[in-house]
């Protein structure tokens, strides 16, 4: 393998509903008061695209609805800085959440740059089967995190949790038309 080429990304690893995580802290409770809880949105008009999306916080959960418009970009995203250190430790999240079957992925940060560029760690969101209520969890490794710059992967240096300064949501897969993924949690786990 040519060295200056990025490493195939591993699949993601599905989890089942019924297997609780041991050691966990919870990322994100968004029952809280709370007006945005620090999300953002970072849609592909950032680049000329025409995709709208972004979170409304309601009954406990995150929801990240919009429309994909793959003519100019086709992305839109939810992101939240995270405290310095936060995941030093850890090394995986588990995601619950209800979705519309689309395509999702979790993006990291953790500063580091490639050509001058952030390089943004994904992962697809691999759901398990759903509860009774429809509520699916994902694992996310952070050793099987595939480096991207713009949605194309580059070499890059394995993920740093304990330099860890960003969480993201995001959809990408191509499609036009709706999204909708409701969150209800995010927890990192060891």
């Amino acid at each position: 393998m040519d060295p200056t080429s990025p490493s195939p990304a591993t699949p993601p690893t599905p989890v089942s509903n019924a297997q609780p995580e041991l050691d966990c802290i919870r990322l994100t409770d968004f029952a809280l008061d709370a007006e945005n809880f620090g999300w953002f949105i970072v849609n592909d008009n950032v680049m000329g695209g025409r995709s709208s999306g972004g979170p409304v916080f309601e009954n406990s959960v995150m929801l990240f609805e919009g429309e994909i418009n793959t003519d100019g970009g086709g992305f839109s995203s939810v992101r939240a800085e995270i405290a310095p250190t936060t995941l030093a430790g850890f090394t995986h999240l588990i995601v619950r959440a209800r979705t519309d079957e689309r395509t999702y992925k979790i993006t990291l940060e953790d500063g580091l740059q490639t050509r001058d560029r952030r390089v943004s760690q994904q992962q697809t969101l691999l759901f398990g089967e759903s509860d009774d209520d429809g509520w699916q969890t994902a694992r996310i490794d952070f050793d099987r995190l595939d480096p991207r710059i713009f949605g194309r992967a580059v070499a890059s240096d394995p993920f740093r949790p304990d330099l860890a300064t960003q969480l993201g949501i995001m959809i990408s897969d191509g499609v036009d038309g709706p999204f909708r993924i409701e969150v209800d949690r995010i927890d990192a786990c060891r």
